[in-house]
């Protein structure tokens, strides 16, 4: 076989062929359906992408102001903390002297409790003056009583003194 034998398609080495007219009619109106179909395409995509860049455009808006809102809120918090150590420190300073108080009142409290024994004769001391104190009292009630009677009892004239009117 030789090469002439052959035929090799006129696109390929670029000779102008006889079918080339009525391939470029074709073609012209393959492109413009391919035109049309891509603005058509274009304009379907235009309504998706805008409102989705406007959306992403509104979230990132979004996302800025709370990141924003969080670096303002963790510098207020560490704000909050230095004054918190330095209030955990004064309240450890008065901690430390409580526990020293408390210290000296337990020292305290043993000293009262071993001086507590020295209390027991003055405690019997006050039972007897409580005793005491009931026997006088049921004393002078019955002199109170006698002399209700004495006084009943000497009156001018006794037993008369029931019969007057006056």
């Amino acid at each position: 076989m030789s090469h002439e034998s052959q035929a090799i398609p006129s696109h390929l080495t670029g000779e102008p062929s006889a079918s080339i007219p009525s391939e470029q009619g074709a073609g012209d109106e393959h492109m413009k359906r391919l035109a049309t179909t891509f603005e058509n395409s274009a304009k379907r995509w235009e309504m998706v992408v805008y409102p989705a860049m406007f959306a992403f455009i509104v979230l990132a808006c979004y996302g800025f102001y709370l990141i924003f809102s969080l670096t303002n809120d963790v510098a207020s918090l560490a704000r909050n903390v230095t004054v918190l150590t330095h209030s955990i420190d004064r309240m450890t300073t008065n901690m430390d002297v409580v526990s020293s108080n408390m210290e000296s009142i337990s020292s305290t409290m043993v000293s009262m409790d071993s001086k507590m024994g020295d209390l027991e004769p003055i405690r019997a001391n006050m039972e007897q003056m409580n005793y005491s104190t009931r026997a006088m009292a049921t004393s002078a009630d019955g002199m109170n009583h006698h002399m209700g009677s004495m006084n009943h009892n000497m009156r001018p004239l006794g037993q008369m003194n029931s019969f007057m009117p006056w």
